[in-house]
């Protein structure tokens, strides 16, 4: 397993006693020098430099082209974890001054925003602007209904207590428990305020078909596409990265 992706989370459900721990690996960078050991270093090659930017969704987007790395060819793949809010603070110095943002040509941010980080994204597009940066901001990611007290997803919940499934039913199940009110609202909101101002993208057609009611959440011999309510197993981050070249989704966030 490579050191950077995201610690992986058990594929399987919890009726077969195989739990899963809470991710232990650090998701943002307090101090100057911590990216040099949770993130790769930039080559000295002329391939572009993409650095994946924000909270723990960030380090999902990156896992999606990390995990697929081989097939980017004229890419490198780097991730810092930092807030909005720390755009305020000296984190902003240790970013801007880091050989990773120096280096890097594009960024890409995503972060499980809040309605007070709307305003702070016009300070993140000013910063890319003035560093000379490529900016995409990556929207909201899906969510579903929270883990319970017992760590379990609404996923394992449910197969606890029946004998019986398919990937079809459950895909069926994840999308009837979408919280569409934790994603849906702000987004329209950043789209509304900033559309005209940096490229933005959406990966909920990735994940969830409206027209089929469904948002895969797992493979065909049931392993999880996720560990709670919207971070990627590493399995996950697979598929949906295999989907993102499959339907040439990455072009909306590389060219």
């Amino acid at each position: 397993m490579d050191n950077y992706y995201l610690s992986d989370q058990s594929n399987k459900f919890l009726k077969n006693k195989n739990k899963y721990s809470l991710r232990k690996s650090k998701n943002i960078f307090s101090f100057k020098d911590d990216y040099k050991k949770y993130s790769p270093s930039f080559s000295e090659l002329s391939n572009k430099k993409v650095l994946f930017i924000g909270d723990s969704h960030s380090k999902d987007v990156f896992n999606l082209f990390y995990t697929h790395k081989d097939y980017y060819k004229d890419y490198e793949f780097a991730r810092y974890g930092i807030n909005l809010i720390d755009l305020n603070n000296e984190r902003l110095n240790y970013l801007v001054n880091s050989d990773l943002f120096i280096q890097s040509n594009i960024i890409i941010f995503s972060q499980r925003y809040k309605n007070k980080d709307i305003d702070s994204i016009s300070k993140l597009i000013e910063i890319t602007k003035i560093h000379n940066k490529k900016l995409v901001l990556v929207l909201k990611k899906p969510e579903f209904i929270a883990n319970n007290k017992l760590n379990e997803t609404f996923l394992d919940q449910y197969v606890n207590n029946i004998d019986s499934f398919n990937k079809i039913k459950l895909d069926k199940l994840a999308f009837k428990n979408l919280k569409k009110d934790n994603f849906l609202e702000i987004n329209k909101e950043i789209e509304k305020k900033y559309s005209h101002k940096v490229k933005l993208v959406n990966l909920y057609s990735i994940i969830c078909s409206e027209i089929q009611a469904t948002c895969e959440i797992v493979d065909n011999k049931f392993s999880k596409y996720f560990y709670d309510y919207g971070h990627f197993t590493i399995n996950g981050s697979k598929y949906f990265g295999y989907k993102i070249i499959q339907n040439k989704f990455y072009e909306n966030l590389l060219n």
